[in-house]
């Protein structure tokens, strides 16, 4: 479950930015972010509860992408990001 929790963020994250790229690469990122790190919140509550345990199990798990984005997305976004040097 923490495996597909990481394969919808990432699909998720890279589908808003293919989606953004003529708005510019730091556009798109920040974007991405936006769409991938979604309310899991609203969504369960939404559900009143009445959800499988495997459902809970899953909510809990997709949050550890949420948590673990900017360590993992830093590489990136520093690539992105313009150098002071104006280069």
């Amino acid at each position: 479950m923490l495996a597909l929790a990481f394969a919808i963020f990432f699909a998720v994250l890279g589908l808003t930015a293919a989606v953004f790229v003529k708005a510019g690469a730091d556009r798109s990122l920040a974007l991405s972010l936006m769409t991938s790190q979604r309310n899991m919140g609203l969504m369960l509550a939404v559900t009143g509860g009445f959800l499988p345990d495997e459902a809970w199990l899953y909510f809990a798990l997709a949050q550890v992408p949420i948590y673990l984005s900017p360590l993992l997305l830093d590489p990136l976004a520093r690539r992105l990001r313009p150098s002071a040097n104006g280069s």
